[in-house]
């Protein structure tokens, strides 16, 4: 039985006024034969039309939502792999065709269309068109400006040079039968402006109502419309920013796509918009080097945020503590260098007579000074890893910098690795912390290489310790997001204290008023493959909860011993996790409340995953009934108690 219901008509408001009535037939028959399947016709229309690819129907449709609808494998797989059909392209409803597979339950087409890199869509507009303004897909763009940008936009001058947006709508004649089969869609006749109106398949959303891409993945869409729409002040928001506050325009230019700039300036982008760091759209082409952008936005009278966009941002100090945090590069006294990463170097030093641990942004210049200061750092293990970084990676560098400081130096908790100090200096910047013993990953690989295993009372112990902190970063307001939580950033102090580290990737949420429950834009892929949320990888908006999906695997490799989908590359085991609906083997000797907590804290719903509150209660009745062990009570001896004296 065909999910799709398909009427000539119903295409009228969706093509270019340049097609003729034979072209629009023709498209017609494509998602026509999508729906049934007819691999020869499909052929025979796009060798003719190889523009056709792009049809969209009423409901912005395209062959390969019908196909995907349908459960057509084989039709899906000819129009991605041959006719290179937009994977991720959006229908009225914010819609992916691989929402639609998904609501007809065709598990083939799912995995397919999830192994080409697709996605589950979302009804909030603004995140399909920032996201179609980061990836250069100038079609989506123009669909979803002509039919929900608001005219009262047009004319809107960015820069003072009388830039203005243009534009007119189209509106068609016909009764279009939704893609379901049971909502009528009427307009019209003429080319009169269209209804500024944002629907889904129940009827009209309301401005103030935002749903999330988790929210809406296997919800039943494909009910119809049921009545007719009607104006509304409802519309994209070309100035509307991501969680970082970056517009359209901002990802347009970082990213150099020229096109896309051009169109979003003369829709009345403003050029001159500010994100959360005080950047604009120039400086991102800047930063870049995308000669093309940076030209057009300076013809158009565009601005640089100058130097308030490398200031701190986000949590607020008072002036002395920052003062007793500010240090000077000259105090550090080199002893060795300990660790590197991508763009910095960790050095143990001494530093006003206690030994620290001193992390700098990657520079020949540190290196080149402290040898000077000691004979002995010209020793091989002091090189620095590699060249200078590109001016570009120095800036990446820098803000991930800056991002670390400013939540840092407001954390106070026994589980977090507390930051001492920083230097600002150029080319020497560095932040200063406790020195720890060694990480969870290296007690790891010792169990491993021993052969041994660690005993259960210290993997609860691990378990509470990193629970704790984490709860204390989601209980900040604004709630603190890690976003990199693994082993590797689990360090061990002398006294076997576990604490949280390298907040490089970590995110302060926007609005403390915001529900937990509510999820919001942010950067995909970000973290380490292995320990990633899959909803993180696969680029969907997200909350919190993608900590404690970390959290769930960290407290797998403890319990286990091992590393989740140990015989894996980190990329194929998060690809097993977010395309698959994969998770590791829980063993059958586990505690049934361990291993009970380890299945909700990984559940593929991000709002089925228990808070770090819930998790540390749990582990601490557990710690206190199956191991004996309450780590809140501390026990006093005769021979200290006489010690402890309060003034």
């Amino acid at each position: 039985m065909l999910h799709t219901c398909i009427s000539i008509n119903s295409f009228f408001l969706s093509l270019p006024l340049s097609l003729s009535h034979t072209e629009f037939a023709m498209g017609c028959k494509l998602l026509l034969a999508a729906a049934i399947g007819d691999k020869t016709e499909i052929q025979k229309y796009l060798t003719e039309r190889p523009d056709h690819i792009q049809f969209r129907d009423y409901d912005r449709r395209t062959a390969l939502h019908v196909a995907a609808s349908e459960g057509r494998l084989d039709i899906v797989k000819l129009l991605v792999e041959h006719y290179n059909s937009p994977i991720n392209r959006s229908d009225r409803w914010g819609g992916s065709p691989l929402d639609d597979a998904h609501r007809h339950r065709h598990m083939e087409v799912v995995q397919y269309l999830r192994s080409k890199g697709a996605t589950t869509g979302s009804s909030d507009l603004t995140t399909n068109f920032l996201a179609a303004a980061a990836a250069g897909d100038i079609d989506e763009l123009q669909m979803i400006l002509n039919t929900f940008w608001d005219s009262s936009q047009k004319g809107v001058s960015t820069s003072g040079k009388g830039v203005s947006a243009s534009g007119k709508g189209v509106s068609a004649s016909g009764k279009g039968v939704s893609a379901s089969g049971k909502g009528v869609s009427t307009s019209g006749r003429g080319l009169t402006q269209r209804p500024i109106v944002m629907i889904n398949r129940r009827g009209v959303i309301p401005d103030t109502q935002k749903a999330s891409i988790g929210n809406s993945r296997g919800k039943n869409r494909a009910s119809g419309v049921g009545s007719s729409t009607t104006a509304s002040n409802s519309s994209v928001d070309i100035n509307k920013g991501d969680y970082d506050g970056r517009t359209a325009l901002h990802l347009a230019a970082a990213a150099g796509h020229v096109k896309v700039v051009r169109l979003l300036i003369s829709k009345g982008a403003d050029i001159n918009a500010t994100d959360n760091w005080g950047g604009k759209p120039l400086d991102d082409a800047i930063r870049q080097g995308r000669v093309e952008c940076i030209k057009i936005l300076k013809q158009m009278g565009a601005e640089s945020g100058g130097a308030k966009h490398l200031e701190d941002s986000g949590r607020s100090s008072t002036g002395k503590e920052d003062k007793n945090l500010q240090i000077e590069f000259s105090e550090l006294d080199v002893i060795d260098k300990i660790g590197a990463g991508a763009f910095g170097e960790i050095f143990k030093c001494r530093w006003r007579g206690t030994v620290v641990a001193a992390k700098c942004i990657r520079s020949t210049k540190i290196i080149e000074l402290w040898r000077e200061q000691d004979n002995m750092l010209s020793s091989s293990s002091m090189k620095t890893d590699g060249e200078e970084m590109k001016a570009e990676e120095k800036e990446e560098a820098l803000r991930d910098f800056r991002e670390e400081t400013s939540i840092l130096r407001t954390l106070r908790h026994p589980n977090i690795c507390m930051l001492l100090g920083y230097s600002r200096t150029e080319n020497f910047e560095v932040m200063i912390s406790e020195l720890m013993r060694c990480s969870l990953l290296d007690i790891f690989k010792s169990h491993i290489i021993n052969n041994t295993k660690m005993p259960k009372r210290k993997q609860i112990i691990y378990a509470q310790q990193l629970a704790k902190g984490m709860n204390y970063l989601h209980q900040c307001k604004p709630p603190i997001i890690h976003r990199d939580l693994k082993p590797a950033n689990l360090l061990i102090d002398g006294s076997g204290t576990l604490k949280i580290s390298d907040f490089g990737l970590a995110k302060v949420r926007p609005d403390p008023k915001r529900k937990e429950s509510e999820s919001f834009r942010m950067t995909g892929e970000t973290g380490s493959y292995r320990f990633m949320a899959p909803e993180v990888f696969r680029h969907e908006d997200y909350t919190e909860t993608v900590d404690i999906y970390s959290f769930a695997m960290i407290f797998y490799y403890l319990l286990a011993g091992r590393p989740p989908w140990d015989q894996l590359s980190g990329l194929k085991a998060v690809i097993k996790a977010a395309m698959e609906a994969d998770r590791p083997v829980v063993e059958r000797s586990w505690d049934i409340q361990l291993s009970n907590m380890i299945q909700r804290c990984w559940d593929e719903n991000p709002s089925a995953r228990p808070s770090f509150e819930v998790i540390v209660k749990e582990l601490h009745e557990y710690s206190k009934n199956a191991l004996k062990l309450d780590l809140d009570n501390i026990a006093i001896t005769d021979e200290t108690r006489s010690c402890c004296v309060i003034s």
